[in-house]
């Protein structure tokens, strides 16, 4: 029997050093550590970033960075190509579009796709454009069809099962609180949390929106929206940030300060287009602070609605409702804040890594 290590090359367009890195970097970065730590050899290949090494690694993870924008995929092809013969699997991601990989490599693959981008195109791009993008999306993804996938979400899953892909398995998100949590109650002035990248796909201004509303009934109350980004839209949520009352916008916050305000609040409140799961909402939960969520993709698998938190049409007078109720009620609090340390506590780091180590050696082996 060959004693030979095996070798995975994921390829995909961000790794967690990546200036807009979010929660698929994250969950990806948890999933390769998991199998170096069960002795595989793991390369990583994303595009070159200014400011960034052309190599780093990361848990033992080997980060190459190899072409700017679009001109990363022909320099992951030529990667793949020169390796071939040592590589025993491709992992290519699919982040908007997948990589391409069968072009220079046609051993076994997994396609790796934390969620279809779909309406959020419309977030991001002039409508013409998104027309496109969202039109060529399930045509990028044909290719795939026949192998394996995964994902986070049965949201996405059945997303690609409707596409017609027949094996798609659902690994979910890990977290972890940095201390353990002990039982609280509801904070007094209530207190809210909005944490994502800010970026038109959040709806961050909805959080504002729905505030305000709150803030008709409770003028004591008190939002803080953290978030990573710069640029127009950014600019735009921190000065609308200052005009309304009791609300501040932080960038670039810390882990500590992340998990601080998370712990202090009496409620994270998610108002996305969609998501593949909603890291930030599991992230909230571990720190038993239940979650006001928009009914969509990736949301809805993160938050089960009268256990950890509610869920609520997509609007912001919908998710004031639901913040009003949260901050009106302390026995609803009280419960869903107990359900949600405990659909947090199954999605620990063990769980991810065997899953996505058994997978792995299954597609190499079979």
């Amino acid at each position: 029997m060959s004693t030979r290590i095996r070798h995975v090359a994921m390829v995909s367009w961000r790794d967690p050093q990546h200036p807009r890195a979010g929660g698929a970097e994250r969950y990806t970065a948890l999933a390769l550590r998991a199998l170096v730590e069960d002795g595989m050899r793991v390369t990583w290949l994303v595009p070159a970033v200014r400011g960034l090494p052309a190599t780093a690694c990361i848990d033992g993870v080997t980060i190459i960075r190899r072409g700017r924008g679009v001109a990363h995929v022909p320099a992951a092809a030529a990667y793949l190509a020169r390796h071939r013969r040592t590589i025993d699997l491709v992992i290519d991601q699919a982040n908007g579009y997948p990589m391409f990989t069968m072009a220079a490599y046609r051993g076994p693959r997994l396609l790796m796709i934390h969620q279809l981008a779909r309406d959020v195109w419309f977030h991001h791009l002039p409508w013409p454009l998104a027309r496109i993008a969202y039109a060529l999306e399930p045509w990028s993804l044909l290719p795939y069809r026949r192998g394996a996938a995964v994902t986070v979400s049965r949201s996405t899953a059945q997303d690609l099962e409707a596409w017609g892909f027949g094996d798609v398995r659902v690994v979910p998100i890990a977290v972890a609180a940095p201390e353990p949590v002990a039982a609280r109650t509801p904070p007094s002035p209530p207190r809210f949390v909005a944490l994502g990248r800010l970026v038109a796909s959040k709806r961050l201004d909805h959080v504002l929106d729905a505030f305000e509303l709150v803030r008709a009934s409770i003028p004591e109350a008190r939002l803080h929206v953290i978030g990573s980004g710069h640029g127009r839209v950014a600019d735009a949520l921190e000065a609308r940030a200052e005009r309304v009352p009791g609300a501040s916008l932080e960038r670039d916050v810390s882990e500590a300060r992340k998990w601080d305000l998370l712990r202090r609040a009496t409620a994270l409140v998610a108002t996305s287009v969609r998501e593949g799961w909603g890291l930030v909402a599991t992230e909230a939960h571990a720190v038993g602070t239940p979650t006001v969520a928009y009914d969509v993709h990736g949301l809805r698998d993160s938050t089960t609605h009268g256990v950890n938190g509610l869920m609520c049409e997509p609007t912001p007078r919908a998710a004031a409702e639901a913040m009003l109720h949260l901050a009106q009620d302390s026995e609803r609090w009280h419960t869903l804040h107990v359900g949600a340390m405990h659909t947090a506590a199954a999605h620990t780091v063990e769980r991810l890594s065997a899953s996505m180590v058994a997978l792995v050696r299954e597609l190499i082996d079979g």
